[in-house]
């Protein structure tokens, strides 16, 4: 298991603890030149508990996956993705 991968696991350990269905948490990895791109995938009630109140929580989860990336010379960022609001499938 390379550094990505393992950064790639403890996201999830950490995101799974943070929801009410960590069952439901998917992280994927992509690499490029410019660094290595973590998206995440959630249940649509666990989208407010990840973000926070002002994004604080995601926040504060980027700011960890970049520091520990640096410590372990990946260059680390992470993106949610969301699952439609109800009013917006709707329409």
């Amino acid at each position: 298991m390379n550094s990505s991968e393992e950064l790639q696991e403890w996201l999830k350990m950490v995101l799974s603890a943070m929801v009410s269905r960590p069952d439901e948490i998917e992280v994927e990895k992509k690499s490029d030149e410019m660094g290595v791109l973590y998206t995440v995938r959630m249940a649509k009630e666990d989208r407010g508990m990840l973000i926070g109140r002002g994004g604080i929580n995601v926040n504060a989860v980027r700011t960890l996956l970049r520091h520990i990336g640096r410590m372990i010379d990946v260059r680390a960022s992470l993106v949610l993705e969301m699952p439609p609001l109800k009013s917006q499938t709707d329409n």
